[in-house]
């Protein structure tokens, strides 16, 4: 049983994104107790608790091949009663249910509320409670340290270094999803048919005179607005990224050609209205393309520029899609086959 448990508690610590730590910790839990099923729960920001993100489900399942289900897809979902209590009290919380109880753990991420450990239909909690309240102590102390390695330390934001780790766990989720609607209805096939993920680029306009001009604290505070404003203003399925000074990064999760458009476009006036400390008024570029799965980050992150550089050119503050200027003739498209060296 030791040697069991240590064998756990490495293939957990061996995770190198925040991603693969939360599958490992439900799975390795599911492995060690018995129970129905145990699921993760992200807090979303801002929200007051009202909605959460389920980011990993584990449950047993007598009719798949291998005897359980696992959900790795993120869907949002609306906390219940207990889920707000867990959450707001940060306290273990038990009911009971036809074939056990269920227990709600919250997690921490240093000093502040992460989320909350749901398991359904354990039989007997006082057991293996130790064994759980460990493996949670052991998943809060590497996710803070792998959540300070990911997140850019002004802002907040994934930085650079994840990129390439975050987009291709979305491209994989969008292939998966792809599948999974093969057989569905001609209506709901048209309509992921119409979808994709987009990657956008954005610069502040003239961000040299801010720096020059007010100084690099207000430069600071400028750039730590902004990243609340993305915040606020997208999805919880959409990645936000630092990349350096003041370029950022979004990836839209799926979506329509017009609501993408139409997201970026109100972002970019929220921007332009908006009031900021001693500046008053600042302006955004945006350049974004598609991806699909078959494109390589680093291609996807040329194109998304060279559209981010003629906005930059021909007037800032301002959205352009690469597509879309390739099709009116104002850029060239990608030679088949051509690599991209960034860096």
């Amino acid at each position: 049983m030791k040697e069991h448990l240590l064998d756990a508690i490495t293939n957990m610590t061996a995770s190198q994104d925040i991603d693969s730590l939360e599958c490992s910790l439900v799975l390795t839990l599911f492995e060690l107790i018995d129970c129905q099923r145990i699921s993760l729960y992200k807090l979303l920001e801002s929200d007051d608790f009202q909605q959460l993100e389920q980011v990993a489900s584990l449950q047993k399942d007598d009719e798949a091949s291998s005897g359980t289900l696992w959900q790795q897809n993120s869907q949002l979902i609306n906390s219940d009663s207990p889920l707000q209590q867990a959450l707001m009290n940060r306290d273990v919380i038990k009911y009971p249910q036809a074939d056990g109880q269920t227990i709600l753990m919250p997690i921490l991420c240093g000093d502040n509320i992460y989320g909350v450990m749901k398991i359904e239909q354990i039989k007997s909690l006082e057991s293996v409670k130790h064994l759980i309240t460990s493996f949670i102590k052991i998943y809060q102390n590497y996710l803070t340290i792998l959540n300070e390695s990911e997140r850019d330390k002004l802002t907040g934001l994934f930085n650079r270094r994840t990129f390439d780790k975050k987009l291709n766990r979305l491209l994989l989720q969008q292939s998966q999803q792809r599948l999974e609607i093969a057989n569905a209805p001609d209506e709901r096939r048209e309509l992921q048919a119409q979808s994709s993920a987009w990657l956008v680029m954005v610069d502040i306009d003239h961000f040299k005179r801010v720096n020059d001009e007010f100084g690099h604290i207000c430069g600071d505070e400028v750039l730590l607005i902004l990243s609340q404003l993305m915040r606020k203003r997208f999805r919880s399925g959409d990645l936000l990224f630092r990349f350096g000074g003041e370029e950022f990064v979004i990836i839209l999760e799926p979506t329509n050609a017009h609501f993408a458009q139409k997201v970026l476009q109100d972002f970019l006036q929220i921007i332009s209205q908006h009031r900021f400390p001693l500046i008053n008024h600042m302006t955004i570029s945006m350049g974004y393309t598609t991806i699909t799965e078959e494109d390589y980050p680093e291609t996807v992150l040329d194109l998304a520029d060279k559209a981010l550089y003629y906005a930059k050119e021909n007037g800032r503050n301002r959205l352009d899609r690469f597509e879309d200027l390739v099709a009116a003739g104002l850029l060239i498209p990608p030679a088949s086959g051509d690599a991209v060296e960034l860096f």
